[in-house]
């Protein structure tokens, strides 16, 4: 399975990461700061032979797109800053996938620390997560 991960900074990436996906095969592709998800799906639909399938997201800070069916894909934590998902493909172990865009640190004076604190909330419901779960892979995207 391949990933793609991508702050995209709300600039119109449609035919670049289309080709991208394409010529690496992407699987799931996870994008930062997306501002027109509607728009990438089209892009990678048009250029790519498998049909691509935008997961429910709670905004533009994390989105994803893959090439597999949604009822593979269960959302078990989704907040502003981060989404934790359970990939449950028929045949394979299932896996946790957990992809996070922190804030900026561009206007805050407490920066860091703010970040410290979003890192620790965010540890903490991935850990509640894999209790419930149980101990699948865990494969985290940071940026």
């Amino acid at each position: 399975m391949k990933f793609l991960f991508w702050n995209v900074k709300k600039n119109p990436v449609g035919p670049i990461l289309s080709k991208i996906v394409e010529g690496h095969r992407v699987d799931i592709v996870i994008l930062a700061e997306c501002s027109e998800p509607g728009d990438i799906l089209i892009e990678l639909n048009d250029a790519s032979e498998d049909q691509f399938h935008l997961a429910d997201n709670p905004g533009p800070r994390v989105v994803i797109y893959t090439r597999f069916l949604r009822r593979y894909i269960a959302t078990a934590v989704s907040e502003e800053f981060f989404t934790v998902r359970l990939i449950s493909l028929p045949g394979t172990t299932p896996m946790l996938l957990a992809a996070l865009h922190l804030p900026s640190k561009l206007h805050k004076t407490d920066a860091e620390e703010y970040q410290s604190f979003v890192a620790a909330h965010v540890s903490e419901k991935i850990r509640r997560v894999e209790a419930s779960t149980g101990p699948p892979e865990l494969c985290s995207l940071v940026t």
